[in-house]
């Protein structure tokens, strides 16, 4: 089996790990390598998702490239070449406890080439990923994980002090390390054995949370949320088109409206789908199963706050929502509106702001559809944060408190600027 964690070893200070090391690595039983480079089995999706990321400023899919690491007994330093046009880089760590990789530091500087994770053990490997990020209207998009970078700590006797007046004790003990290094191998020098999981493969937990599944949520009825929409799923049933997984994302903060093109990711379309299967009937109709949707939402999101926002942070809209059950109005109104278009209907996301006047106000995602020339708002809101807030297809004058600041001229542009 080729294995791509080899070129990421890199130096460990002025010692290159030896290929008896690797050797040992790759005969250990419980290591094993992930592999690279499978091409996708639905090419026209993955196409549709490269073409959201080149116009939404997501970064590209080349892997950042490891420039090499270098160790002491209790730290390790990455280096990497920086990847241009992004906004910073995230460090992963594996973890023996977790049996994943594990973010362990955000460096929100593109032009970053390296950082230095402390406080480890000495004689120790460790196994590293590095992913660049974007941020594109409030939202990080994170590219594809590096290659693994392993690195092995020195043993405490061997971080000894490089100064000037001991240069010869150094060169003679390097020199003594070297001549020594194959019977260490042989004998006492520490095997990794770790069972490398893709985080993109298994995340039913990350960073401490537990994904839940369908015996603990909130369970709502088709009654429920008919009573609760029916208004608004007739005005969803004047329109439909064919199912798709492209929408519009509107900005609306500016003096003039701007528009960016988005794609539902594979991730979100499966989650989409697997929600679909445990929760819709099959005579349901579209707009029966938008109303579902929309209060199953509403009941069953938890606002992502602080840590639990470190576990979605990298998801699509849908795959936070319905599968984590996690996130902040982005993610909730954009896996509504994802769900909308691959129901049939024609939904797009809009950033602007909540409030009453262009000096009262904070910024909100929500969803919009327009239905014989109409703009209706379309707001799962969240219960555990907003109460019953929320429409299926309203007016926006019926609805109240969404600000589009391009819809206000100039003065509420400038307020928008000074705040």
């Amino acid at each position: 089996m080729e294995s791509k964690i080899l070129p990421g070893f890199g130096t460990m200070g002025k010692r290159t790990v030896s290929t008896a090391i690797a050797a040992l690595l790759m005969m250990s039983p419980a290591f094993e390598f992930p592999v690279y480079g499978q091409e996708s089995e639905n090419t026209a999706k993955q196409a549709e998702v490269s073409a959201y990321r080149a116009k939404s400023g997501y970064i590209s899919d080349e892997k950042i490239i490891s420039n090499g690491s270098e160790s002491t007994s209790d730290t390790v330093t990455l280096n990497w070449l920086p990847l241009p046009g992004t906004d910073g880089y995230r460090i992963y760590r594996f973890s023996e406890e977790l049996g994943k990789f594990k973010e362990i530091a955000d460096i929100d500087d593109g032009n970053a080439d390296s950082y230095t994770d402390t406080g480890l053990e000495p004689g120790k490997y460790y196994v590293y990923r590095i992913k660049a990020y974007t941020v594109s209207d409030s939202i990080v998009m994170c590219g594809q994980a590096s290659d693994d970078i392993a690195a092995l700590t020195k043993s405490a006797d061997e971080n000894y002090a490089q100064d000037e007046e001991n240069e010869a004790a150094v060169t003679e003990k390097t020199e003594n390390d070297s001549k020594q290094s194959d019977a260490d191998i042989n004998d006492d020098d520490p095997v990794v054995e770790l069972h490398v999981v893709d985080e993109d493969e298994d995340e039913d937990e990350k960073d401490g949370y537990k994904k839940p599944d369908i015996s603990d949520e909130v369970r709502v009825s088709l009654s429920d949320a008919e009573s609760c929409f029916g208004e608004g799923m007739a005005i969803l049933s004047k329109t439909a088109c064919k199912p798709h997984n492209d929408y519009t994302l509107i900005n609306t903060q500016g003096s003039a409206a701007s528009e960016k093109e988005c794609y539902a990711t594979d991730a979100d379309i499966d989650a989409i789908e697997r929600f679909a299967a445990e929760h819709f009937e099959s005579d349901w109709t579209a707009e029966q199963k938008a109303a579902y949707t929309c209060l199953w939402i509403n009941r069953n999101v938890t606002y992502a706050y602080g840590d639990d926002w470190n576990v979605i942070g990298d998801k699509g809209f849908a795959e936070a929502i319905f599968d984590y059950r996690l996130g902040q109005c982005a993610q909730y109104n954009g896996a509504m509106i994802e769900m909308l278009n691959y129901l049939g209907f024609d939904a797009d996301l809009v950033l602007g702001y909540r409030g009453t006047s262009a000096s009262n106000k904070w910024q909100h995602y929500w969803g919009e559809i327009e239905i014989d020339g109409t703009d209706y708002v379309i707001e799962t809101g969240c219960y555990k944060k907003n109460g019953d807030w929320m429409y299926l297809a309203e007016s926006y004058d019926s609805a109240g408190g969404y600000l589009k600041f391009s819809e206000y001229g100039d003065e509420d542009s400038q307020d928008e600027e000074d705040e």
